[in-house]
């Protein structure tokens, strides 16, 4: 209940808008008190005192939602989900009638294209694993930048108000940094959109994937991992396979399985897009070399074979 609340405030009273709070740290500062109430009364009355401290919200008179021409409409359906007492109910309502109309100071919009661009947003990428505090931040903060601005959330492969509850636990619970990644690259694959990835900060995934790769391409093709070219092909005579090979195994553990494990750690617009990155992984390692079995012309092989160092290889 509180992601949605503070982002429904973050994005709609005129006083945050206005960039009079730090609404990171007003969370942490609520947070502990929030933890402690016992029922529905004390949670609803906590949330009130907490909200008439931000300031008044004037009435607007150009606030009215126009529902015939908008396809995206205000969904305050979880206000009901979680049997809000009528008093915060009427505040919530309120501040939604009388939302922020001027510019706000977590959102500006791109020239001419007009999609949002999320300014005054600390990045703290100078903090070491963050605590559980901004694992929580920066949960809600992606959820509700898709909940109120992403236009195709309603044609994600799950809804929306279901994936903050599923990926909570994922960023309360992660043990180390690791951890922690692998919930923020799961929790951005939920859009279905290839371009939506950990473009940076991703590091202790990156050091678990390794950066030795074969000296030869693998591709995806009819579901079958198969070798596609060599990246240098005098390597060919150490790695055996050759072009057309099939690999079925990877350490032991069939390619199937491997794929099955991996799908939630690749976000993608199709399983065509999952898959060829995926196949871009599948025989990295931190390690010299790696174990597979593999299937050519003579038959069933198992084999080691050896990896190079990315910057070493004629990669592409």
């Amino acid at each position: 209940f509180m992601g949605y609340m503070w982002g429904f405030l973050k994005y709609h009273h005129p006083e945050i808008a206005k960039g009079n709070f730090n609404w990171d740290y007003e969370l942490f500062r609520i947070l502990p008190a929030y933890l402690k109430v016992k029922n529905n009364a004390e949670r609803d009355q906590l949330l009130i005192d907490w909200i008439d401290k931000l300031g008044t919200v004037p009435v607007c008179k150009s606030c009215k939602v126009d529902t015939q021409q908008i396809y995206i409409k205000p969904n305050h359906s979880w206000v009901e989900k979680f049997n809000v007492q009528k008093a915060l109910k009427d505040k919530i309502d309120y501040i939604f009638n009388n939302r922020n109309q001027d510019k706000n100071f977590y959102i500006d919009l791109a020239p001419g294209v007009q999609n949002p661009i999320f300014e005054n947003e600390n990045d703290y990428k100078n903090m070491t694993y963050p605590d559980d505090g901004f694992r929580l931040l920066s949960l809600y903060r992606y959820w509700n930048m898709v909940n109120y601005f992403f236009p195709n959330k309603y044609i994600t492969d799950k809804k929306w108000n279901a994936v903050l509850k599923e990926h909570l636990p994922k960023f309360i619970n992660a043990k180390n940094e690791l951890d922690y990644e692998f919930a923020a690259l799961q929790l951005i694959g939920e859009v279905n959109d290839t371009h939506a990835n950990l473009w940076g900060g991703g590091d202790k995934i990156m050091e678990k994937r390794g950066s030795n790769y074969p000296p030869f391409k693998v591709k995806f093709i009819e579901n079958k991992l198969v070798v596609a070219d060599y990246y240098n092909p005098e390597h060919q005579s150490k790695a055996h396979v050759k072009v057309g090979d099939v690999i079925t195994h990877i350490n032991n553990i069939a390619v199937e399985d491997i794929i099955k494990n991996e799908t939630v750690n690749y976000p993608a617009s199709n399983n065509a897009a999952r898959l060829r990155d995926i196949a871009e992984n599948m025989l990295r390692s931190p390690n010299n070399e790696i174990a597979i079995k593999y299937i050519s012309d003579n038959g069933s092989k198992d084999i080691e074979i050896p990896l190079f160092d990315r910057k070493d290889l004629n990669y592409y």
